[in-house]
């Protein structure tokens, strides 16, 4: 009889996947009474082959080619995330040199270029050549 739950418990474990139905009955008490049915198409595997091939077979068998295994690139790595992360190396920079932004409020102007906002002559601007104001006093 061991014989035989052995071999019940080995197809139990050989089995890939298992699909059950949940079957709710009647129960005297406050909790259901709960059973399993297996359904659905189900797979029994079995282990034929247990010989290990010859040391000579085995190592070929495991040998990997050298394409397949990527080479490390230098100066990059990769988060838990999948990004990559790299650092990149750069020479001295000329910081006299570096074009920064301009700034309308740092320029210096002259007192005497200033843009008329209305285009009014009337109002002490003067036109010569474009709205410039002349340095006449405004009434």
């Amino acid at each position: 009889m061991a014989s035989c739950c052995n071999e019940d418990l080995l197809l139990q474990i050989n089995k890939a996947r298992f699909e059950f139905l949940v079957v709710m009955l009647k129960s005297a008490g406050n909790v259901p009474r709960i059973e399993l049915l297996e359904m659905g198409p189900s797979i029994d595997f079995k282990v034929d082959r247990t010989k290990i091939a010859s040391d000579s077979l085995f190592k070929a068998a495991c040998k990997k080619p050298k394409s397949l295994t990527a080479k490390r690139r230098k100066n990059m790595s990769e988060d838990v995330f999948g990004s990559q992360l790299a650092r990149v190396h750069i020479g001295k920079q000329n910081i006299d040199a570096i074009q920064t932004r301009k700034v309308k409020a740092l320029r210096k102007f002259s007192s005497a270029t200033k843009i008329d906002p209305k285009g009014d002559v009337s109002s002490g601007w003067k036109k010569d050549g474009g709205n410039h104001y002349n340095g006449e006093a405004m009434e």
